[in-house]
Protein backbone atom coordinates (compact mmCIF):
# COMPACT_ATOMS: atom_id res chain seq x y z
CA UNK A 1 0.00 0.00 0.00
CA UNK A 2 1.48 3.47 -1.03
CA UNK A 3 1.50 6.56 0.71
CA UNK A 4 -1.60 8.45 0.15
CA UNK A 5 -0.67 11.80 0.50
CA UNK A 6 -0.02 15.02 2.72
CA UNK A 7 -3.79 16.50 2.23
CA UNK A 8 -4.84 13.18 3.71
CA UNK A 9 -2.71 13.01 6.51
CA UNK A 10 -3.82 16.69 7.39
CA UNK A 11 -7.30 15.82 7.68
CA UNK A 12 -6.58 12.94 9.60
CA UNK A 13 -4.69 14.89 12.16
CA UNK A 14 -7.23 17.36 12.28
CA UNK A 15 -10.16 14.46 12.96
CA UNK A 16 -7.64 13.41 15.51
CA UNK A 17 -7.70 16.78 17.36
CA UNK A 18 -11.17 17.68 17.06
CA UNK A 19 -12.06 14.17 18.47
CA UNK A 20 -9.89 14.83 21.44
CA UNK A 21 -11.33 18.12 22.03
CA UNK A 22 -14.80 16.49 21.74
CA UNK A 23 -13.77 14.67 25.09
CA UNK A 24 -12.42 16.94 26.29
CA UNK A 25 -15.30 19.64 26.35
CA UNK A 26 -17.12 16.48 27.35
CA UNK A 27 -15.83 15.72 30.18
CA UNK A 28 -14.80 18.80 31.46
CA UNK A 29 -11.42 17.29 32.24
CA UNK A 30 -8.07 18.55 31.20
CA UNK A 31 -6.05 16.72 27.85
CA UNK A 32 -3.81 13.76 29.01
CA UNK A 33 -1.11 12.47 26.79
CA UNK A 34 -1.90 9.13 26.46
CA UNK A 35 0.28 6.20 27.26
CA UNK A 36 2.16 4.89 24.32
CA UNK A 37 4.20 1.18 24.48
CA UNK A 38 2.79 0.33 28.05
CA UNK A 39 1.48 -3.18 27.15
CA UNK A 40 2.39 -5.06 30.25
CA UNK A 41 2.59 -8.62 27.81
CA UNK A 42 4.77 -7.28 26.18
CA UNK A 43 7.22 -6.00 28.70
CA UNK A 44 6.53 -9.09 30.87
CA UNK A 45 7.93 -11.15 27.74
CA UNK A 46 11.09 -8.58 26.82
CA UNK A 47 11.90 -8.98 30.83
CA UNK A 48 11.92 -12.93 30.15
CA UNK A 49 13.74 -13.01 26.74
CA UNK A 50 16.47 -10.58 28.63
CA UNK A 51 16.87 -12.66 31.60
CA UNK A 52 17.03 -15.99 29.23
CA UNK A 53 19.84 -14.19 27.41
CA UNK A 54 21.88 -13.18 30.75
CA UNK A 55 22.20 -16.70 31.84
CA UNK A 56 22.86 -18.03 28.58
CA UNK A 57 26.16 -15.25 29.03
CA UNK A 58 26.67 -17.04 32.56
CA UNK A 59 25.48 -14.41 34.23
CA UNK A 60 23.74 -14.99 37.41
CA UNK A 61 20.13 -13.44 38.41
CA UNK A 62 18.20 -13.21 41.50
CA UNK A 63 14.08 -12.08 40.88
CA UNK A 64 13.23 -10.13 43.52
CA UNK A 65 9.80 -11.17 45.56
CA UNK A 66 6.55 -10.25 44.32
CA UNK A 67 6.19 -7.48 46.44
CA UNK A 68 9.32 -5.81 45.69
CA UNK A 69 8.30 -6.28 42.18
CA UNK A 70 4.77 -4.29 42.94
CA UNK A 71 6.86 -1.26 44.49
CA UNK A 72 9.45 -1.24 41.57
CA UNK A 73 5.79 -1.09 39.17
CA UNK A 74 3.94 1.51 41.21
CA UNK A 75 7.82 3.50 41.12
CA UNK A 76 7.72 3.20 37.24
CA UNK A 77 4.42 4.22 37.08
CA UNK A 78 4.82 7.40 38.91
CA UNK A 79 7.59 8.77 37.17
CA UNK A 80 5.73 9.09 33.98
Amino acid sequence: MGRRGKKKALVAVGHQILVSAFFILRNLEPYKEPVLHDNPKRRNRKIKNYLAKLRELGVRIEIPAFEETKKVDSLLENQF
